[in-house]
């Protein structure tokens, strides 16, 4: 059930950042939270406000027309209240000639039930 509950949550943030739905991302995601990724260059980035600049982009046309989760792993610690998930994500997409290409990336996000006992 746990399980689930977290995976729902990861697919509504999926699932918000390719509809550029920001509130419905900020919903899934801590104001606190840290990250490591590429659009970062390697620095840590603190907070929501460098995720934000990405939702105010204009999305280019048939941009990112489908996103799929694979090899998802979910693990939980602290009690069950911290759940660490690991998956790929994978990108289909028409390049600039208009050729479908598929973009690989590995992803690992940690969620942590708030007091309300939600994730």
């Amino acid at each position: 059930h746990q399980k689930k509950q977290v995976l729902e949550v990861i697919d509504k943030m999926l699932n918000a950042v390719f509809a550029k739905q920001w509130p419905a991302y900020e919903e899934c995601c801590s104001a606190d939270m840290t990250s490591f990724e590429p659009e970062g260059r390697g620095a840590f980035i603190e907070g929501l406000g460098f995720h934000k600049y990405y939702f105010t982009i204009p999305a280019e046309a048939a941009d990112f027309i489908n996103h799929t989760r694979s090899s998802t792993n979910v693990r939980f610690t602290g009690n069950g209240s911290v759940a660490i998930v690991t998956y790929v994500l994978l990108y289909q997409k028409l390049d600039s000639t208009a050729v479908p290409i598929t973009i690989k990336t590995e992803e690992t996000r940690i969620l942590e039930k708030n007091e309300a006992g939600a994730w």
